[in-house]
């Protein structure tokens, strides 16, 4: 009796470890494409992300595609900086993310000086 009574605590045990839980996410995510003015994509350019409330910044570099990802950002208004030599700084301002939001900004560079 002991024994049938052990094995259902320890399968229903086994049940319950085995659903998924979901998490609570409070954060959103950022992704994008940085192409020049030709339509070619971008390597190696830095993308900037600076929250508007915190002064806080995240920085990452495109790919050899041309993307750029931030997987995890708090919620909240944010200025987005792309930036590489030989091209103008693009700036993309008062960009919003919500809880859960999967946010992409594109961006096409335009020639410029290297001190653009």
């Amino acid at each position: 009796m002991k024994t049938a009574r052990m094995i259902s605590c320890l399968t229903l045990l086994c049940i319950s470890l085995a659903v998924p839980v979901s998490a609570q996410v409070n954060n959103a995510s950022l992704t994008g494409l940085v192409t020049d003015s030709a339509g070619a994509v971008v390597p190696n350019a830095s993308v900037t992300v600076k929250n508007k409330a915190t002064d806080l910044e995240s920085v990452a570099t495109t790919d050899s595609s041309g993307y750029y990802t931030f997987a995890s950002l708090p919620v909240g208004a944010y200025t987005v900086t792309i930036e590489l030599p030989g091209f103008k700084k693009a700036v993309h301002e008062n960009i919003n993310l919500e809880v859960g939001q999967k946010a992409r900004i594109d961006t096409r560079l335009e020639v410029g000086t290297v001190s653009e």
